[in-house]
Parts: C-alpha cells; sequence; structure tokens
C-alpha cells in the first residue's frame, strides 16, 4: 500500500491577515491530495514546526482549528505528525524551554508525544512507518538549531529494530545557507551520519521558507525541506508545501505546491530528485565555524 506526505512547515499564524486565509488554504490542500491520490492510498501529514510567531499562546487557538479543518477536509481519517520549532517556544512561561501551545495542539490532534521536562527527541510509529521526530529548538536558542545527539541514536536504533522504515522529523535544515548559515542544525554532521548507519529514508525539515530537495549518493536517503506556508517566504518562492509519494519504503515522487494568488489556488510542479550528491561535501565543511559562534553567544 502506497503513501501519500503532506509536508507543511512554518505556518506562522500571526494576527496580520493573509490573503489566503487558513479555511481555504486546507480545503485547496485537500483537492491536491484528490487529485493526485491513488486508490488505497494512504495520507499523512507531517508538520515541520513553527505554527505561531514568536510562541504567541492565542495563537495556537487558529493554529489548532486550521490543522482540524485540514483533517476534516482530508476526510480520511489523515495521520498527523508533528514536530516544534524555534518560534514554538513558549513566549509566555517561565520556563525559557517550554513548549506548552504547541503541546496542547499536539493533544487537540490526538497525538500523545511530549516534548519539554528532558525529552528532547520522540518516535511514533503510523502507516507502516517509524517517524522519529527531533526537536532542534530544546536547547531554547532561537538563533540556531541543535538536535540531542544522545537521545537521536536511541530512538533510532529503537526505530530500525522494527524494521520498519524511518522518517526523521525536524525543524531546522541541515544544510548550512550562504544568507543565513547559524540558524541550521550546528551539529548536523552528526545527524546525518546516524541518520545513513540506521538507514533513514526520508529526513523532513522546514525553516528556511523555501523549498529543498537533495538525494543522498550511496544510500537513498532523501532530504526535503517545505516552504513557508503562511508567513514570509524566500525570494521568488511562493506560499508553499510539498506532497511526496512513497513506495517500498523509498520516495518516488516529489511535487511542490506554490500558491498562486492571481487564480487563488496552488500550483503543483514535480520536483526532479537529484540523486547521486554526498550531501557531506554540500557545506557541512562550515559547521565547525557554527560550533565556535554558538560558544560565543553562550558566553
Amino acid at each position: 500500500m502506497g503513501l501519500l506526505i503532506v509536508q507543511i512547515s512554518d505556518l506562522h499564524l500571526h494576527d496580520c491577515p493573509h490573503p489566503l486565509t487558513p479555511p481555504r488554504c486546507a480545503e485547496l490542500i485537500a483537492e491536491q491530495i484528490a487529485y493526485l491520490q491513488r486508490p488505497n492510498e494512504s495520507v499523512c501529514v507531517a508538520v515541520c514546526g513553527d505554527l505561531v510567531t514568536k510562541g504567541r499562546s492565542w495563537l495556537y487557538e487558529s493554529a489548532t482549528a486550521f490543522l482540524l479543518h485540514l483533517k476534516a477536509a482530508l476526510g480520511s481519517k489523515p495521520e498527523f505528525v508533528l514536530c516544534p520549532g524555534n518560534h514554538d517556544l513558549d513566549s509566555e512561561s517561565v520556563i525559557r524551554r517550554a513548549f506548552d501551545g504547541f503541546q496542547h495542539t499536539f493533544w487537540v490532534l490526538g497525538q500523545s508525544l511530549k516534548f519539554g521536562e528532558g525529552t528532547h527527541v520522540a518516535r511514533q510509529r503510523t502507516l507502516g512507518l517509524e517517524f522519529v521526530v527531533a526537536n532542534s529548538a530544546y536547547h531554547g536558542n532561537y538563533s540556531y538549531g541543535e538536535v540531542d545527539r544522545v537521545q537521536l541514536e536511541a530512538e533510532l536504533r529503537e526505530a530500525a529494530a522494527s524494521r520498519l522504515p524511518i522518517v526523521l522529523l525536524v525543524h531546522h535544515h541541515l544544510l548550512p545557507r550562504d544568507d543565513d548559515k547559524c540558524s541550521a542544525i550546528w551539529n548536523a554532521d552528526e545527524v546525518y551520519r546516524l541518520a545513513l548507519h540506521y538507514d533513514v529514508a526520508l529526513i523532513l525539515h522546514g525553516h528556511v521558507h523555501g523549498i529543498s530537495v537533495r538525494v543522498a549518493t550511496h544510500k537513498r536517503c532523501a532530504l526535503i525541506g517545505a516552504g513557508s506556508l503562511f508567513g514570509e517566504t524566500a525570494r521568488n518562492t511562493a506560499n508553499q508545501f510539498n506532497i511526496l509519494r512513497m513506495d517500498h519504503a523509498r520516495i518516488k515522487k516529489v511535487w511542490a505546491c506554490g500558491y498562486d494568488a492571481g487564480i487563488r489556488a496552488f500550483r503543483t510542479n514535480e520536483v526532479r530528485l537529484r540523486t547521486g550528491q554526498d550531501l557531506r561535501r554540500l557545506g557541512w565543511h562550515r559547521l565547525s565555524s557554527m560550533a565556535v559562534w554558538k560558544s560565543w553567544r553562550a558566553k
């Protein structure tokens, strides 16, 4: 049985109105899924963090309403998997590293994973996949991403023992960008090596507000980033989400769906999977300088 993954990220719901309203957006996403979905193909919605802007608690009501609307619009009992982002840090909590608003949305959707209180990486088994969800904002700093290596390896080891395909869900990106090097996961090289060691089939992330697709060389580990659904987008990038087709434990197709305000609908374009790339050669040599930057910021 095949699977469609709807990858959305960086909702960044805020008080300012957006021309693409959340209820209409949910309906348009459902229309795209209905067009692409094959008979007996399941649907999973993977949310890569930043449901709101700056952790404002009153905005989670809107984020929850959108996700519930999307769940109803899809109509095929979709599964949801969510990870927190740096903007999901609770701005009103006396505990700097709290994710209370995000956690409430999680529970309303019927999810049982809990972040905080020492839990930075969790695992959710659904639709024949092992989702390993890593909170890359657990350290409480908006400026960079970091994954708890010890907890990640423990959860990947347990996931691998099930012999089910593994999907790693994280908010921050792994490959540094020239325009924003320091906001990537500073220990991304460790994360990627663990992903390869445990034969992770797919790594999903957000944060960059633009689509990014890479496939590793010697093992087909796809690294796919989604744009921002409602927030500000990267240059020449529309408000966007991705649709991924998985079959036999690997990614078969990726569609990037960008909002066209002229027709008030999403345009869907198939993205060519660029195989044969060694991700370790695409910028992680700069991560050592990021570690120095992190140490400097901590002083």
